[in-house]
């Protein structure tokens, strides 16, 4: 199922309110109640409506023919309502103020993919399956993440306390889409008074090996950063330049942080699609939630051997 196409928006950073709804994705996981916390605050922060979206399906039956069918398919609706109602309430005790609750019949990657269309944010839990399984099987999350037309931020671990004083860490790659990133990172970290890391990092071992050193890098670094400086003059803003692996960096970065955020870049590959990209590997191992910011529609495909 191949999700609506629609233009995505300024980010609300650069200039406009977004006003579209947050949607969590609901399920009886552990990590849902979780994700309906977070997505709540965010939504309060924002001063937007949550919308709640639950999906079922049963062996890809498309017809109900006889009694049996039917007592299972309205089950399996019941129970969904059931999820659905107890997440509205926790999300109304976690600060959410307008809940929407939606349960829709469907692949859930699919459904969650086609949602992001009309939302400003979606938000999905992480179970963390065993490593083999979660890089070979794959997961609803990292379909969506791949996907996805709005950012989505996935519930990868715990934020840290604020005793751990949590920053907002921003991988920045030095090619255009880092301004969607940083608009994300930035507006963030305003809404929610929280420090702000601006992190460069490259891995010289595949690499280019022209690329600069650290103190040029980071001088570069602070040219791309300035401007939301300016824009936002009320966060603290610090800058971090590395050499090393991005997602070796970016994962031991986030242990105690606030918020991850990465750009999932528009890539051909020239030999087929690569696993290991940079979001994915920071989804899959970070210990902090991620935002993963999706390619405006325009941004033209880097090619890749």
């Amino acid at each position: 199922m191949k999700p609506t196409v629609r233009p995505r928006p300024t980010p609300a950073a650069a200039g406009r309110l977004d006003t579209r709804a947050v949607v969590a994705g609901v399920d009886s996981s552990p990590a849902n109640g979780v994700a309906v916390d977070w997505a709540a605050r965010e939504a309060h922060a924002r001063q937007v409506s949550l919308t709640l979206v639950h999906t079922w399906e049963w062996g890809g039956v498309p017809v109900w023919p006889i009694e049996y069918d039917l007592a299972t398919k309205n089950e399996l609706e019941r129970e969904g309502r059931r999820i659905l109602t107890r997440a509205k309430e926790r999300a109304l005790a976690a600060g959410a103020t307008d809940v929407q609750i939606e349960i829709r019949r469907g692949y859930a990657p699919d459904v969650l993919i086609d949602v992001t269309a009309d939302a400003a944010l979606l938000v999905v839990g992480s179970r963390h399956p065993s490593p083999v399984a979660h890089r070979v099987f794959g997961s609803v999350s990292t379909a969506v993440v791949s996907q996805s037309q709005c950012p989505v931020v996935v519930l990868s671990g715990a934020p840290g306390m604020p005793e751990e004083r949590p920053q907002v860490v921003v991988g920045a790659a030095g090619v255009a889409h880092d301004e969607d990133v940083l608009a994300f990172g930035f507006d963030y970290a305003r809404r929610h008074q929280l420090p702000l890391r601006a992190l460069f990092c490259w891995d010289p071992m595949f690499g280019d090996l022209r690329l600069p050193p650290p103190d040029i890098a980071k001088l570069r670094l602070a040219e791309s950063v300035a401007g939301w400086r300016e824009q936002f003059p009320d966060v603290e803003t610090h800058l971090v330049a590395r050499r090393g692996d991005p997602v070796d960096v970016l994962v031991n970065t986030s242990a105690s942080q606030a918020l991850v955020v990465v750009g999932r870049h528009a890539q051909r590959m020239r030999f087929g699609s690569v696993l290991g990209s940079t979001s994915l590997g920071v989804v899959h191992h970070a210990t902090c939630p991620v935002a993963v910011i999706p390619p405006t529609p325009s941004e033209p495909a880097t090619e890749r051997s």
